[in-house]
């Protein structure tokens, strides 16, 4: 028998979100996507189920319950609920500084740290960390920065070859290097909220698409947007995931429209963020966020999405008290809703910065709550009587049971200890210090002298050779 916690299997229902489906259909119909791209209005001029009123793009619920066909979707299996055996923690991308561990100040992220960091999400593979370079190096001619933020990643880590690219000639040099790794790279459409199909990055992926080579096609998309609640979009929480959706499912479907040769269009989870009203800025970390994550959790089941969750985020920009408490709480509830894989280690102060040591301190917040989450396997075959009465026999020692055989053969079921956390006795210590983070500070040391992997020299001389290019154009 497991004795295992967990959160309901359904924190917003299947028929509620039925509901939010047929309204963000609505909002599609009725008020439509803002185009202004004249190539993207040119290719969705004339096509069965749209219709134009002024800039924006009205869409049949016909035809897009054709392209997201729920029904072909909800034949894939349902995600598996239990409590998770395991769980992956993805680093992020979007860092511009770096908190240095050796002067514990925060400056701009360089190359140099770069590939150290890099380098240490690959040590940490064991440990079931994804990730590459957290960021784009500040030290580089910014038309590069994406580009070698991916050249790092491929040629120190072997997993997380990812950079958030924004321009043609990033998806372009990122897309050959990819397929130097034999990979594919996505492309990324952003819609602008609220209900925006233009802008400069969905400019660049239009160009791409009607540039690339028949060789290369279809490439494949993913239309997403960020609405953020009282800001872009409704203060209402569930009001602002029907915007997400409308987003996600109209990009999604003017996208297939008008390039239904040239990509595999894909829409996103719905997007939803917390703000923080006093600022007005979009925050990370505080229960409202987490609340969203679990609501996610069920929009992920509705439409089969593979399931990840923001669990390790943070406002702060330090390693400390916040830091912890935030990406702890997450951490535990996400845990609990079956999470597998979560995203923001090593990041703190939204995502501008990047810390090696909170990555560890994020491997140990994953571990206890995985601990949590996966509960105590109770052993019915246990004869509780029987062994309490031979104990009691023979024994008058005052802690029998520290070195009887069933604690021998059975104490690491309930017991695993930490590789950061201090969990002995207080020991009298006048000048207390933080050993957590001193425990991490000589674990980052001991990876960063032990890691070996490189790319090997045939595939990292042919990216540098497009890495080469990128600088002669762009540099």
């Amino acid at each position: 028998m497991d004795v295992r916690p967990v959160i309901p299997f359904h924190v917003v229902s299947d028929e509620v979100i039925e509901d939010l489906h047929r309204r963000a259909l609505r909002v599609l119909e009725e008020i439509g996507l803002r185009v202004s791209d004249p190539r993207l209005v040119r290719r969705l001029q004339g096509r069965p189920g749209v219709r134009f009123r002024d800039d924006r793009v009205l869409l049949d619920p016909a035809v897009v319950r054709e392209v997201v066909n729920l029904t072909e979707r909800r034949k894939q299996p349902l995600p598996d609920r239990r409590a998770p055996d395991h769980i992956s923690i993805l680093t992020a991308y979007h860092a511009r500084h770096i908190l240095d561990p050796a002067t514990d100040t925060i400056r701009p992220l360089t190359e140099a740290d770069a590939v150290r960091a890099a380098r240490l999400t690959d040590a940490l593979r064991d440990r079931d960390v994804i990730g590459g370079a957290p960021g784009a190096p500040q030290d580089i001619a910014p038309p590069l920065r994406i580009i070698a933020q991916y050249r790092i990643s491929a040629e120190w880590s072997r997993s997380g070859h990812y950079a958030p690219v924004s321009t043609v000639a990033e998806q372009r040099y990122i897309r050959q290097m990819a397929r130097v790794l034999d990979e594919d790279f996505p492309l990324e459409c952003y819609l602008i909220s609220p209900l925006r199909l233009e802008g400069d990055e969905v400019s660049a992926v239009i160009t791409y698409l009607e540039t690339c080579g028949k060789s290369e096609q279809p490439v494949h998309v993913t239309t997403l947007s960020m609405p953020t609640m009282g800001l872009s979009g409704p203060a209402d929480p569930l009001a602002l995931f029907v915007l997400g959706l409308a987003e996600s499912i109209g990009g999604c479907v003017a996208m297939t429209l008008a390039f239904e040769q040239e990509a595999r269009v894909h829409m996103a989870r719905p997007g939803a963020y917390p703000c923080d009203f006093r600022t007005g800025a979009l925050i990370v970390g505080s229960p409202e966020a987490v609340l969203i994550e679990l609501i996610r959790r069920d929009f992920d089941r509705f439409y089969r999405h593979g399931m990840w969750a923001r669990a390790l985020r943070t406002m702060s920009p330090v390693t400390g008290v916040q830091a912890a408490a935030e990406k702890s709480a997450g951490a535990v509830a996400c845990a609990l809703a079956g999470y597998e894989e979560w995203f923001g280690g090593g990041y703190i102060g939204l995502d501008e910065v990047f810390s090696p040591v909170q990555l560890l301190v994020d491997c140990e917040i994953r571990d206890y709550a995985l601990q949590l989450a996966r509960g105590f396997e109770a052993d019915p075959s246990f004869d509780d009587v029987a062994v309490l009465r031979e104990v009691l026999t023979n024994t008058t020692e005052g802690l029998p049971f520290m070195t009887h055989e069933t604690t021998v053969a059975g104490f690491r079921k309930v017991f695993r200890p930490s590789r950061l956390f201090d969990r002995h006795p207080y020991r009298g210590q006048t000048q207390p210090k933080d050993e957590a983070l001193c425990a991490a500070k000589e674990e980052l040391k001991r990876l960063e002298g032990a890691h070996e992997y490189r790319l090997d020299a045939a595939r990292r001389a042919e990216i540098q050779r497009i890495y080469e290019d990128a600088r002669t154009e762009l540099g």
